[in-house]
């Protein structure tokens, strides 16, 4: 088994040819309005890093398996370090183990400490499918289901830092088909679209089709942000929503396990009507 803890370990693991020159590819392709795949069915990332979280996680590339993250706090693996001005992410995502109100799923728009916001941030899409979680909100028919939350996150920079204001929940919706009792929990497909007006989460509902579950336009953000501008940092103001969601992209697991496929970048017109 490959395990990266660190990131200089972690290059290694992710570079199976000279990493310069998938980086140029994924440009390239992405220039010309192609879509690329960051992760495939099995292995490790096409090209990645640590984002946040690298000395409390273990990332795993077992051949012929599909690559897997566990912490015990927060993790943030990075596919791809600035995305396009307007684009769709699409992965899938199994939640393999929860110890406690643990989440996994996807994050974009990542942001280092900076001017402009004094902690890590970044857009995040989770869910829960193990444990209490999983059978946390009743639907119709007795179903029980897991909510689908965006939100916007600070993560925190280390001990001794200054705490970060945590999560503004942005929007959520509900998926009523629980894992099975006991067994692997099954996959499931997350979509984003990400454009200037704002953004949209998919989920494929039981019948297969996808639905939209959660959204937030562009004057939301820019409420919640002016929230942190008077409660916070004065370096806050004017920090909008188009400043904040061209940033890094990539996996999110929170005191869980999770392993990740299938993940696919792609640019879309910004106006997705075109």
């Amino acid at each position: 088994m490959l395990v990266a803890a660190l990131a200089t370990a972690w290059a290694t693991v992710s570079y199976l040819s000279d990493p310069e020159r998938v980086r140029e590819t994924v440009r390239r392709d992405l220039a010309a309005g192609r879509p690329v795949t960051l992760l495939r069915d099995t292995g490790p990332p096409v090209a990645s890093t640590w984002a946040h979280g690298a000395a409390t996680a273990k990332a795993a590339a077992e051949p012929g398996e599909p690559f897997f993250i566990s912490t015990y706090e927060t993790a943030l693996v990075e596919l791809w370090p600035q995305a396009p001005a307007a684009y769709r992410l699409r992965a899938e995502v199994r939640h393999d183990h929860n110890a406690e109100f643990g989440q996994v799923g996807i994050y974009f728009g990542y942001r280092p400490p900076g001017a402009a916001l004094p902690w890590p941030s970044g857009f995040v899409v989770t869910f829960s499918d193990r444990g209490r979680s999983a059978r946390q909100f009743p639907g119709p028919d007795g179903q029980t289901g897991s909510r689908v939350q965006l939100s916007f996150q600070y993560f925190p920079p280390g001990p001794g830092r200054q705490p970060s204001p945590g999560v503004h929940l942005l929007s959520s919706g509900v998926w009523y088909e629980p894992p099975p009792p006991g067994g692997t929990t099954p996959w499931r497909t997350l979509e984003v679209q990400v454009t200037p007006a704002g953004i949209a989460v998919s989920w494929p509902n039981e019948r297969g089709e996808r639905e939209e579950v959660a959204c937030v336009g562009a004057d939301r953000f820019d409420q919640v942000l002016g929230l942190d501008a008077a409660f916070f940092t004065p370096e806050l103001t004017g920090y909008s929503f188009h400043q904040a969601y061209q940033g890094g992209l990539g996996l999110y697991v929170r005191n869980s396990s999770a392993s990740f496929r299938r993940v696919v970048l792609e640019p879309v017109p910004e106006d997705p009507s075109r």
